[in-house]
This record gives structure tokens, sequence and C-alpha cells, in this order.
């Protein structure tokens, strides 16, 4: 009973921001957690950059990208677009990402590579909000965790998905992050979780 009225209350919202059409687009996250990255994008500062590790379809780019266009920020998606972390098995993705995303292609920057591979060049600037969703493996998630921490603002917000038993992984590395002292935690969103870097 509860999930039934959180899921009409987050189509609702989601009708009221006009993003319903977006649900058309298979995803891994819940719709509450799609609306989450929406407003979470949406609050960014003018002319924000956002990173997100593990694109698969699109999906959550779609969501991310509806925020960063009223603020007129940017957003790199990295994947290899070969699937390889998915249940569903290997297969190239690439062109299905490219067809959901288009009515935001002027925003985004595609890069096609492992997420340890990426480099300050391919990102383009600090960072206002990071989505990490590629390699939930614990190995996978500290690596892009470490990797992108430095980039992130003062302030900016790293958002974790599948804070959920399956991938422990991602529960003790969001720990590790907190218990530095250098992040906090936002708010949890279904598996959602989002941590903020403390101000300097």
């Amino acid at each position: 009973m509860a999930q039934a009225l959180l899921n009409a209350v987050t189509t609702l919202r989601l009708r009221r921001h006009g993003l319903h059409q977006h649900m058309r687009v298979f995803s891994h996250s819940a719709p509450a957690e799609r609306l989450a990255l929406f407003q979470l994008a949406k609050q960014l500062p003018p002319k924000a950059r956002a990173l997100e590790i593990g694109s698969h379809v699109g999906s959550s780019a779609l969501f991310i990208c509806a925020g960063l266009e009223k603020v007129g920020g940017h957003l790199v998606c990295v994947d290899t677009w070969m699937n390889q972390t998915m249940p569903d098995g290997e297969r190239d993705t690439f062109a299905e990402f490219q067809r959901n995303s288009k009515r935001y292609a002027h925003l985004i920057t595609m890069v096609r590579k492992f997420s340890y591979e990426l480099t300050p060049q391919d990102i383009g600037g600090d960072l206002d909000l990071v989505f990490i969703d590629g390699d939930h493996s614990e190995t996978g998630v500290r690596t892009d965790f470490n990797l992108i921490a430095p980039w992130v603002k003062s302030g900016g917000a790293i958002a974790f998905h599948d804070l959920i038993p399956n991938f422990p992984g991602v529960h003790i590395v969001v720990g590790e992050a907190l218990s530095s002292g250098e992040w906090y935690l936002e708010s949890v969103v279904s598996s959602l979780a989002i941590i903020r870097k403390r101000a300097a």
C-alpha cells in the first residue's frame, strides 16, 4: 500500500515536471530515484558540470539532463556501452543510448571507455554532481570513487545507485566516504544514496 502510494505520488511529480515521457526508456532505477536525480541536477549552480559513470541505454541521463537544462549545465557520460556488468549479458548498447538521449544531445559528451581510464581532460573541469552506477563490485565502486572524488567541488554531490544487500561494495564505499569526515549523507531515496562534500 505504501509503495503504491509512493509510486502514484512520484508519477504525479514526473508529470508536473513534464518528465513522464522519459519513463518509456528502460531502467533498473526506480521512478523515485530518477526523479531524485532530476531534482539534484536542477538545483545545481549555473553552468554546472556533471558526470555519469554507467549510462546503459540512457534513462538516468535523461533525468539528469532535464535538470541540467534548467541551469545551462553539461553531462559527461562514461561507459563502454558493451554491457559487461549488466544482468542481460554483453551487447553493444551505444546506438540505443544515442537514440534515447537524442533530445539532450547538445548537453552530453560521451566518453566510450572504462571509468578507471578517465582523465581530467575527459571531464573538462571540476564537477558539481557525479552519479556512480557502473561496476558494482567493491573494487569497482572504490576505484570510481577514489578517482572522481578529488574532481568534485566543495559542496558538490555524489549519488551512488544500488545501495542494496546484493551489492555490499556500494555500502562499504559509501561508509568509507562518510567515515573520512570529508563527506556527509544528504539523503537516501530507495536504493540511491546521495553524499555531499563538506565545504572547505
